[in-house]
């Protein structure tokens, strides 16, 4: 049996629960082969560079918008497709975030 862990780097806390996953199927599994990637190292280093940024400002400076995309809101990823127009907040951290970059 093979099993591949996609985790990230970012904050540790996937790494984490694949560790223990990995851990746990090795129990039950004593031949499985595991294999580890960071969803990071499968970008360009410049646009990891952003998104994770972008994750760690809207995490600390703007939590209600972590927090509905945390929670899926279905209105939020409209506006970040561009399917409706966008909250002149979310235009401006995304156009901050673009300039940096």
């Amino acid at each position: 049996m093979k099993s591949l862990f996609l985790t990230s780097k970012l904050g540790y806390g996937h790494t984490r629960a694949a560790d223990a996953i990995e851990y746990s199927l090795m129990e039950k599994v004593p031949n499985v082969e595991t294999h580890h990637i960071d969803l990071w190292s499968l970008m360009d280093e410049r646009v990891a560079n952003s998104v994770k940024d972008g994750y760690l400002r809207m995490a600390r400076q703007y939590r209600d918008y972590y927090q509905r995309l945390y929670d899926l809101d279905m209105g939020l990823w409209r506006q970040l497709s561009g399917e409706e127009p966008a909250d002149p907040a979310i235009k401006e951290f995304l156009s901050t975030q673009q300039q940096k970059w």
